[in-house]
């Protein structure tokens, strides 16, 4: 088989350090979310990490696209933890891990204060 950075890349010679491959994707993650969602830079650690979480998981584009990137700028929290919600399917099935992955999220969003906590829930679901 081909060797896994456990995420959907893969690598050639590259697993010694997968922790490289992560941070330089959660730093690409952290850019587009706030190019995407500028608010975010004065509210909460809690909401930036919930959607730096949805960004890394489905990518910029979609985060460029959704209504939840409008529902975060018009920081209408309980309308975007509606959206992201919605955010559960894997070829066209709910999936259990993306619907707690996405609830963790949403408790950063909603409850931006209690980061540790929501992290290391979040860190519990991998």
């Amino acid at each position: 088989g081909v060797p896994s950075l456990g995420r959907t890349g893969t690598s050639k010679g590259f697993s010694r350090c997968p922790e490289v491959y992560l941070v330089r994707d959660l730093q690409t993650a952290l850019t587009a979310t706030l190019r995407y969602c500028p608010v975010l830079a004065t509210e909460p650690e809690g909401r930036l990490a919930a959607i730096v979480d949805f960004t890394f998981n489905l990518g910029a584009g979609r985060l460029q696209t959704s209504t939840l990137r409008r529902r975060v700028n018009q920081r209408d929290w309980p309308t975007a933890a509606t959206e992201l919600r919605r955010w559960i399917y894997g070829g066209s099935k709910v999936l259990p891990g993306l619907i707690a992955r996405r609830e963790a999220a949403i408790r950063l969003l909603t409850s931006p204060r209690q980061t540790r906590q929501a992290l290391a829930l979040q860190g519990a679901l991998k």
